[in-house]
C-alpha cells in the first residue's frame, strides 16, 4: 500500500513551492465527474505517452506506507541545497506487494531535476523511462492512495492491457501545505508493456 509523501512538518515545508501548474486543472476535470463508487468503478483511466523524467532519489525498503521517511530524509537534503527550476515530487515504486515480502519492496522518494541541473550530494541520480503509461488522478488524502492504485491496476486489467516491467510512480501536484486534504492530487502512473495496443 502507498502512503505518499506524508502531511508532517517536515513535509509541508518541503512540499512548499513545488511545481502545481497541472493541478487545477486536474482538480477540476475530477471533480466534473460523477462521483465515484465506494469500489472507485468510476475513475477515469487514460494512456498516456511519457517523457523521461531525470530524478534525484533516496532509496527507501520496506513498507510502502512508511516512504514518508524517505521524502522525510530528501528535505533534509534539499534544506541546504538550490532547488531545480520547477520542481516535481515524486514516489517510485519498483516492487508488486503481492509478489515481494514488504520488508523488502524497494521506492524511492524523489525530485525532478532538468538536464543541465547538478543532483546534490546525498541524492542518487536516476531516469524514470519515456513510455506508455496507465494513469489516473487520485483526488483527496494520501490515506486512500492504496485504494487508488489498486483500482488502477484493476482497470488496466479489465482493458486487457499488460503493464511494463519498469518503475511505477506517484506525481504529487500539489501539497498538503497549500490545499485542504480533500483537494490534494496525487497522479499515478503505471508502464505498459511495449506491445499494448
Amino acid at each position: 500500500a502507498r502512503q505518499g509523501p506524508g502531511t508532517g512538518s517536515i513535509a509541508k515545508r518541503f512540499l512548499h513551492g513545488v511545481d502545481r501548474s497541472n493541478y487545477r486543472a486536474a482538480l477540476d476535470a475530477e471533480l466534473s465527474r460523477s462521483p465515484r463508487l465506494p469500489d472507485n468503478r468510476e475513475m477515469n483511466v487514460s494512456i498516456k505517452q511519457q517523457p523521461e523524467l531525470r530524478v534525484g532519489t533516496v532509496r527507501h525498503i520496506g513498507p510502502y506506507q512508511t516512504i514518508s521517511q524517505a521524502f522525510e530524509r530528501l528535505a533534509k537534503v534539499m534544506a541546504g541545497a538550490k532547488r531545480p527550476p520547477n520542481p516535481q515530487l515524486l514516489a517510485l515504486y519498483y516492487d508488486d506487494p503481492r509478489e515481494t515480502p514488504a520488508d523488502r519492496l524497494r521506492s524511492d522518494a524523489a525530485l525532478s531535476f532538468p538536464d543541465g541541473a547538478a543532483v546534490p550530494a546525498g541524492l542518487i541520480e536516476r531516469r524514470i523511462p519515456a513510455g506508455r503509461y496507465a494513469s489516473t488522478v487520485h483526488v483527496g488524502s494520501y490515506e486512500h492512495l492504496p485504494k487508488a492504485w489498486t483500482a488502477l491496476k484493476q482497470e488496466i486489467e479489465a482493458r486487457g492491457l499488460r503493464t511494463g516491467g519498469s518503475v511505477s510512480y506517484e506525481l504529487y501536484l500539489n501539497d498538503p501545505g497549500s490545499v485542504p486534504t480533500k483537494e490534494l492530487c496525487t497522479e499515478l502512473f503505471v508502464p505498459l508493456d511495449h506491445s499494448t495496443t
